[in-house]
């Protein structure tokens, strides 16, 4: 292996140890609710999907879940509940958005175009994950979590999705010229 491409993973690992530190703290600051209490909304998946963006969806799908394994001892009461939820929305944005980006990188208005499966991912995931989980974690009938759909939980997801992608797509195209430089 050459001392460039040695040089290359490690400042690769470095990168990816901070963005998991920085998602973790994020997920740890006191976020505010939308809608109810218990959807609550951090910035700590707009890191995640950012760590895809630079590195690919391999490197996205370890930081969603190793920031989920750090939140574990963090947890508060109903908190491995919401680690669970948190893991599995960012799975599903950064997945087909991590896919899509690297192959529509270089395409005009490519990067763009790449994100929207993943916030239509997250969302769809996020309303059939709280149908069949919520009344099982929580005891909510079923009946009445689907009756949150389209006040809560429909808007909530499209917010959360959006945000994350807006800031991480801000994020990335920030640390792109940063990067791109110090190579």
């Amino acid at each position: 292996m050459s001392a460039l491409s040695q040089h290359s993973r490690v400042k690769k690992l470095v990168i990816l140890a901070m963005l998991i530190a920085v998602a973790v703290v994020l997920s740890q600051l006191k976020t505010f609710p939308l809608f109810s209490n218990f959807l609550q909304y951090d910035a700590s998946g707009a890191i995640v999907l950012l760590a895809a963006l630079l590195y690919g969806p391999v490197e996205g799908i370890l930081v969603a879940v190793l920031v989920a394994v750090l939140r574990i001892p963090l947890a508060e009461a109903g908190g491995l509940f919401g680690i669970s939820m948190d893991l599995i929305a960012y799975l599903s944005l950064v997945i087909p958005a991590g896919l899509l980006f690297r192959r529509l990188r270089e395409r005009r208005g490519g990067q763009l175009v790449a994100l929207v499966p993943g916030v239509l991912c997250m969302v769809i995931a996020m309303i059939v994950t709280n149908i069949a989980l919520t009344p099982v974690f929580w005891g909510i009938p079923r009946p009445q979590v689907m009756t949150l759909i389209v006040p809560a939980l429909l808007p909530f997801n499209i917010l959360k999705a959006l945000a994350n992608t807006v800031l991480a797509f801000i994020l990335y195209k920030a640390l792109e010229r940063i990067l791109i430089r110090s190579n």
